[in-house]
């Protein structure tokens, strides 16, 4: 981290009714940066925490996430770490196949996709019982 970079972090419950309350804090991190900006990283987020939930933690175990937002003049940067399952699914997803019609399509990863297009780097990593996914947007 550099001297002029800002790190905040917060935990929440990995539960869909916390998700408003994910998004407006990952949001209060943005809120000097233009909204057509904001509301991409935001919707890269919200894919990103979704997955956590419906694929780390399923059949509504009880779980957390560890949201990260550090910033400088260059880039934002959003880690999120959650103690689930292993991530099988962001380590081993091919290119999405955009060429068949979305019948012909195998399902799941245009969530994957979308967060790929929108953010510069979507970077995921199994650290000890932890799975981190780290999104970085430069300006």
């Amino acid at each position: 981290m550099s001297p002029k970079e800002h790190l905040n972090r917060k935990k929440f419950s990995a539960e869909l009714s916390q998700l408003p309350a994910m998004l407006a804090w990952i949001r209060d991190h943005l809120d000097d940066l233009e909204a057509k900006m904001v509301r991409r990283i935001e919707l890269a987020s919200e894919e990103a925490l979704v997955n956590i939930m419906d694929y780390a933690y399923p059949l509504s175990q009880p779980g957390e996430v560890e949201i990260t937002c550090s910033r400088n003049k260059s880039r934002v940067q959003i880690q999120i770490r959650d103690w689930g399952i292993p991530s099988e699914f962001l380590e081993n997803l091919p290119p999405l196949q955009k060429n068949l019609p979305l019948i012909a399509r195998k399902e799941g990863g245009i969530g994957l996709h979308l967060m790929r297009q929108i953010m510069d780097q979507v970077i995921y990593r199994r650290e000890e019982d932890t799975n981190l996914l780290t999104l970085i947007k430069q300006f």
